[in-house]
């Protein structure tokens, strides 16, 4: 096996190309999608045309609940009645019929063992057994939305961690705090989402396939925005390994056939 050594790194073969595990000095080991390495992203919730009408960019990214786990649920509940005034008419209408809770029972992934949250105004009948949804669930702009996004935009979950000084790296969501990273901590893995991209987010400049447009508009390394949630996942020191592999690799130091050479998948 090809294993390259650096003072701050080292990198070795995954199970696919496009993917490389990269160790820290501490031996600490996350297998990462190659792509990570040279992507530009920085999440700044504005003012977009869609269609011919003014919504706010985060509303293509929360067009329907996300998928939390049970335990993230329970802290959601708790906090529910103090952000409800900041929760758009719908969502109120949507949890006043549905006796605020904030989650649909029947919408559960038990693969990875999750509850889809609601949306408003209105729950979209889809039906895992059915090959076609409805028409419109996929329109643009979206006709629906999470329950929690604000009219401004923004998440009244993460608006209350912001007021009370909570680490809301820790309490919100993780599929909203990692995204569009899927971080697993207890898997050792660091990828994309899968699809993020397509949809509504081939709306958006911040997960535009035009990198061009991204580098004219000054977007960072998502290693750099995402620091602090990455750091938080797996530590200072596996992303000191990380960012400077990344910087090694688009300076063209590491080449990715190479390290393949002595697999299968040469």
């Amino acid at each position: 096996m090809v294993i390259i050594k650096s003072k701050y790194y080292y990198i070795k073969p995954s199970d696919s190309k496009n993917w490389l595990i990269i160790g820290s000095p501490s031996n600490k080991e996350v297998d990462v999608e190659i792509k990570i390495l040279d992507y530009l992203f920085r999440c700044e919730p504005k003012e977009i045309e869609v269609d011919g009408m003014q919504i706010m960019c985060s509303r293509l990214c929360c067009y329907t609940g996300c998928y939390v786990s049970m335990e993230e649920i329970k802290r959601a509940e708790v906090l529910l009645p103090k952000i409800f005034p900041d929760l758009q008419e719908d969502a109120k209408n949507l949890l006043n019929i549905n006796n605020n809770q904030i989650y649909l029972p029947d919408d559960y992934d038990r693969e990875e063992n999750l509850y889809k949250i609601r949306c408003s105004p209105n729950e979209w009948n889809f039906n895992e057994d059915d090959d076609e949804e409805e028409d419109d669930e996929f329109s643009l702009p979206p006709r629906n939305h999470c329950i929690f996004l604000m009219k401004n935009g923004l998440c009244a979950l993460h608006k209350y961690y912001i007021k009370y000084n909570q680490n809301w790296i820790k309490e919100k969501f993780n599929i909203c705090t990692t995204f569009p990273l899927d971080l697993r901590p207890q898997d050792g893995t660091m990828g994309f989402m899968n699809e993020f991209d397509d949809f509504a987010f081939g709306e958006v400049e911040c997960l535009s396939k035009n990198r061009n447009l991204k580098e004219h508009l000054g977007y960072p390394q998502i290693i750099d925005s995402m620091k602090d949630v990455i750091v938080d996942r797996f530590g200072i020191s596996w992303w000191n390994a990380l960012n400077h592999c990344a910087k090694d690799f688009r300076l063209g130091k590491i080449d990715i056939d190479y390290i393949y050479s002595d697999t299968n998948l040469a």
